[in-house]
């Protein structure tokens, strides 16, 4: 009865085993190196914090509160400024949470905005960014003060930005929220002309 023969591979050198570690730890620094780029940018896209316009500011100690002003005074400057002292904190614009709260409402948001809505309520650090000067809808008055109710409880850093000044923000928004938005810290009036005037 013949047995059956194996041919065994060639035994690798030294030379060639140490080739090809090095080999399979220069793809794996690669993979990583993709995987944490990759995720470095999907990070910053769920922060949202507008960088093309704030290249130049620079971080400041985070107070949280309600900062209120006329426009282009450089009250969303001055709260990206404080992000920007965070690791993981969350830029939204008060319009942007309204639409998104419809989409995930409605099933039809992306991945990304419901990504990013998620973390609006559970970010260490939030800016709710320009609350706006028109009459809000029922659902507008809902979202925002889900948000604003869930970020007090849970005691979360939260800066609100708004061209109202306190009196006008209540009667718009609502007296609970305003006094929500008052136990974040205190209220900041930004004085000064319209800067984007020059």
């Amino acid at each position: 009865m013949n047995k059956l023969t194996v041919a065994l591979p060639p035994r690798l050198t030294e030379d060639e085993i140490a080739a090809k570690n090095a080999e399979h730890e220069r793809l794996q620094s690669e993979w990583l190196a993709a995987k944490n780029s990759a995720a470095a940018e999907l990070e910053k896209r769920v922060r949202g914090i507008p960088s093309a316009r704030f290249l130049g500011a620079s971080p400041k100690p985070w107070k949280g509160g309600l900062m209120h002003g006329v426009p282009g005074v450089g009250k969303t400057h001055e709260a990206i400024c404080r992000l920007l002292s965070t690791p993981a904190g969350v830029f939204m614009p008060a319009r942007e949470l309204v639409e998104t709260a419809r989409d995930v409402e409605f099933d039809r948001e992306e991945k990304l905005a419901g990504l990013r809505f998620e973390r609006a309520y559970v970010a260490a650090h939030l800016v709710l960014d320009d609350l706006g000067t028109r009459r809000p809808t029922e659902f507008a008055v809902d979202a925002v003060s889900a948000l604003i109710e869930h970020r007090w409880d849970c005691a979360l850093e939260t800066i609100v930005t708004t061209n109202l000044n306190p009196d006008a923000l209540a009667e718009v928004w609502g007296d609970r929220v305003l006094s929500r938005m008052f136990g974040f810290g205190p209220i900041q009036k930004l004085e000064g002309k319209d800067r984007r005037r020059g």
